[in-house]
């Protein structure tokens, strides 16, 4: 009796082995298969991203190429419209030269005889004043002036170009920048 009692003790240790085994062994299955899917479902966001960032890296890097042609395009539009303001800069001063200098056309003689101002203008003795010409400083300086001016004009329409440039490539609009300050937009 011993022996079957024994051999009783041995199967059920051998049972018990086993299905502890086979426990582990499917508990273990289990994990790994769920490990896995956890890791493929981890790596595909990955992927997923990257294949969005790659995207995204894509549309930007033309965007900057588009940009740039467009700058380069504006500043060669910049570049003539800043060498035909320095001729005509280089024409007025060549044309006051010639002329004598630069004269005001709004200086009138003072009438000192008493004749009225129609009188005088029908006459043609009321006409402009021989010494209305602006001295050579005063007339470098006005041109000086302009050409400032058209400088100043040219360096904006350059601005502004750039601007239009960047809004068409990027969708960028002062609307979206005035909704964004909380203004009324357009």
């Amino acid at each position: 009796m011993k022996i079957k009692l024994i051999i009783a003790a041995i199967s059920a240790l051998a049972v018990f082995a086993a299905g502890a085994f086979m426990a582990r062994w499917m508990l273990g299955e289990k994990y790994a298969r769920e490990l896995a899917e956890v890791r493929l479902a981890g790596l595909s966001a990955q992927l997923s991203f990257a294949g969005q960032a790659t995207e995204q890296a894509a549309k930007t890097i033309q965007i900057e190429r588009d940009l740039a042609l467009s700058k380069k395009k504006v500043e060669d539009q910049h570049a003539k419209e800043k060498q035909r303001a320095d001729m005509l800069l280089a024409e007025n001063r060549h044309l006051v030269a010639d002329l004598g200098g630069m004269r005001d056309p709004g200086a009138r003689d003072v009438c000192s005889n008493g004749v009225s101002e129609d009188t005088a203008a029908a006459d043609g003795s009321h006409g402009t004043i021989a010494g209305a010409r602006f001295s050579n400083s005063a007339s470098q300086f006005l041109l000086d002036f302009a050409h400032s001016a058209d400088t100043v004009k040219r360096q904006l329409k350059s601005c502004q170009a750039w601007i239009l440039e960047i809004e068409k490539k990027i969708g960028f609009s002062d609307r979206a920048v005035s909704d964004d300050l909380g203004g009324s937009g357009g």
